[in-house]
């Protein structure tokens, strides 16, 4: 799937037909457009070209899909060379309007909005029916939204009007972001009082009627993300859908914005009623009880709002009543074990994060676990697979499912009948678009629920599905992956999200590329790294930066092996102790000291003669003069590797390559002759657990005369 900017910009325009190659006709969102009059294309350096026929400007046109102008561009830039595109210069698409369009656009001008409203009364027959008014944060007019109704009271049209950065008016919508509706009345009310969020401007005031803060936003059930929701930042809400399937959507995309607020607004209840059936709303709920006092109107109207447990809304504005804490008691909580799908490593109804640089095999492995899932096979650990033959969906969009997914997944032995690939969302005009996690989470949930035994959903990349979500906006990305990790709970699945690491040096947790929230909101983290100890530079390693309900201690290592024409991954099952933070560190910054070289020099005359006990080692260190830290850090530099005496017995230390068995590691001696050393591997637990070591008193350094040692740190003699 392209991530090309103007699959963005479709997207925001709601993947309007096609009508040509290459090109697309929409309406535009600039002004008031009932002609399709907005062309889109693409340019030959990859930009996206917007071309208002009606004589919007590209940035009123952006401003109005609330995008920037940088993200008509590849890799979010202009290119160098000028733009060669199927249009003239001199046309919108570059932004400059022709004479003709400007005077076009100027008749569109009103110096009041009662002469635009006139304009459409002469279409529409008359007055206008209602008129709901749009103001500022300062008290400013921004637009008006007018409606004319049938005969028989129905609505027949509803229109706006707005007004832009001179004063004028004209018929189109309010520039975005645009404010919401009884915004004046939102600001002025105590910040305990709960806001009620409904759709449209006319439940929006039958609310206000019964003495109760209600807002709205402009342009209808889809659009929502073009309003400015921050007035919202930490006030109580309570959601207030029309009992229809674009109600539902439209208190999606309101929650999502309430999420990405800082802080996010607090949803205590939602609201529904449902007696006039579909396409009902509280409106027509409060319009059918026109006998009812209002006061006994709004007792019943609270009483219906469900999910809601604080019992705090105020029987009139402005008395300062506080809201109560909702408070849950872990003495009536059940306790409950971690769900795993991987014991140790991957949990169910949870999000794990798989981070890395490109080529070393990220997707490869994701599918391998996948296959192993499908099949039945045992965990790359040897962990009993608890899920026989499970399913999962997969969301891919760099890899093709023909040449790429389905070639590694045969080779890994998976059942391909149990992995489903979402490749695109169908939007109710039949067309294709690209998924989006801030627009089509309830598709993904579709996709989970028609894939029987499901249990994993691997995402590769996340990035390529964010839409128009900042990735490095903690705020934003949080919005996305609250809902994400939700999703995961309530479908009891495993979510396997990967990303890449981005360029520089500092801790793993922080290499992800974009917020720190991706790796944050996961329970579990991993990264794919070159072993830096491997001379053939054939082994990665798969290793733990987080895991908050399991193994973050040991990790594994792998290969990739050709198979006829695909690739498999081979697991190593010997656990990894190797630090993430050690493991992505440049190779640079990992050279070994003049301490850790005597070190390494001295294991290696240590356990020539064959396997010590970790112990016995760390003892010989002490009295040789090395700390417990330089003798770990030398480790590596000396090719030795930690093994495990057995199931039960401890850890042994031996050069690499030596296999003796485990009589002859128990028989082994140790020998003391001097130094110690610091490997760049960082300590296994059962390390961690043994003392280091202080110099001797006296300073002696065994065999290397040319070094002294004071508190254990090395210093040229003389």
């Amino acid at each position: 799937m392209s991530t090309h900017p103007i699959h963005r910009v479709l997207h925001r325009l709601g993947s309007p037909p096609r009508s040509g190659q290459g090109r697309w006709s929409a309406e535009c969102p600039a002004h008031d457009d009932q002609r399709a009059s907005l062309s889109v294309s693409a340019g030959d350096d990859g930009r996206v070209l917007l071309h208002c026929h009606a004589g919007c400007s590209v940035q009123e046109i952006v401003a109005a899909l609330r995008m920037t102008m940088s993200e008509l561009f590849p890799n979010g830039r202009p290119s160098a060379d000028p733009p060669r595109g199927p249009r003239a210069p001199q046309s919108s698409s570059t932004g400059v309007a022709t004479p003709r369009q400007a005077r076009q656009r100027e008749r569109c001008r009103f110096a009041t909005a009662d002469d635009a409203i006139a304009v459409l009364g002469r279409k529409y027959g008359g007055a206008p029916a209602d008129r709901w008014e749009y103001y500022g944060a300062t008290g400013e007019p921004a637009g008006i939204v007018v409606r004319w109704n049938h005969a028989d009271g129905r609505k027949r049209e509803i229109r706006p009007v707005s007004r832009d950065a001179s004063g004028r008016w004209r018929i189109g919508a309010i520039q975005a972001p645009r404010p919401l509706y009884r915004l004046r009345e939102l600001l002025a009310a105590p910040s305990t009082e709960p806001v009620f969020i409904v759709e449209g401007e006319r439940c929006a005031d039958a609310l206000a009627g019964l003495g109760l803060v209600a807002v709205t936003s402009a342009g209808g059930a889809k659009a929502a993300d073009k309003s400015d929701w921050s007035a919202l930042a930490g006030r109580k809400v309570v959601l207030c859908p029309d009992f229809d399937a674009a109600g539902e959507e439209y208190i999606r995309d309101v929650s999502s914005a309430l999420a990405a607020l800082s802080p996010p607004s607090v949803i205590s209840g939602r609201l529904r009623v449902t007696e006039h059936g579909t396409g009902g709303d509280v409106a027509d709920w409060i319009g059918a009880r026109a006998a009812v006092k209002p006061v006994e109107l709004r007792t019943e109207l609270l009483a219906r709002i469900s999910t809601f447990d604080w019992a705090a809304i105020p029987p009139t504005r402005g008395d300062g009543s506080e809201g109560r804490a909702k408070l849950l008691c872990l003495a009536d909580v059940r306790s409950s074990p971690v769900r795993w799908l991987w014991p140790g490593r991957i949990a169910l109804g949870k999000l794990t994060m798989l981070s890395g640089d490109p080529g070393l095999g990220k997707s490869l492995l994701a599918l391998d676990l996948a296959a192993r899932l499908s099949a039945g096979k045992p965990w790359p650990d040897g962990a009993e697979n608890m899920h026989d033959r499970s399913s999962v969906v997969l969301l891919s969009a760099e890899d093709d499912p023909g040449d790429t997914l389905r070639p590694r997944l045969d080779a890994a032995g998976a059942d391909a009948s149990r992995i489903n690939v979402l490749t695109a969302v169908v939007r109710q005009d039949g067309t294709d678009a690209h998924f989006d996690f801030s627009a089509d989470l309830a598709t993904l949930r579709e996709a989970i629920v028609e894939t029987p035994g499901c249990r994993l959903v691997i995402i590769d990349p996340i990035s390529a599905y964010l839409g128009a979500t900042d990735s490095h906006s903690n705020a934003e990305v949080r919005g996305v992956l609250a809902p994400l990790g939700a999703l995961a709970a309530d479908c009891d699945v495993a979510i396997v999200a990967i990303t890449h690491l981005r360029k520089g040096e500092g801790p793993a947790i922080h290499r992800s590329i974009g917020s720190i929230a991706f790796v944050a909101a996961a329970r579990a983290a991993y990264v794919v790294t070159p072993d830096q100890d491997d001379a053939g530079g054939t082994r990665r390693l798969f290793l733990p930066m987080k895991n908050n309900l399991g193994n973050d201690r040991t990790g594994l290592a792998f290969s990739v092996e050709s198979a006829g024409d695909s690739a498999i991954v081979k697991w190593s099952r010997e656990p990894v102790t190797t630090r993430a933070d050690d493991g992505v560190a440049p190779v640079r910054s990992r050279r070994p000291s003049v301490e850790v070289d005597a070190a390494a020099e001295w294991l290696r005359e240590l356990l020539a003669d064959g396997p010590r006990d970790a112990k016995e080692v760390f003892a010989a260190a002490a009295e040789a003069g090395f700390s417990g830290a330089t003798i770990k850090r030398a480790r590596r530099l000396a090719q030795i590797r930690p093994r495990k005496r057995g199931f039960e017995g401890g850890w042994v230390w031996a050069l690499d390559g030596e296999r003796q068995s485990t009589t002859e590691v128990a028989q082994a001696q140790p020998r003391s002759n001097g130094v110690s050393s610091f490997g760049l591997l960082p300590p296994t637990h059962e390390e961690a657990q043994m003392p280091g070591a202080e110099s001797p008193a006296d300073g002696s350094n065994g065999p290397l005369g040319e070094l002294r040692f004071a508190h254990g740190r090395p210093n040229r003699a003389g």
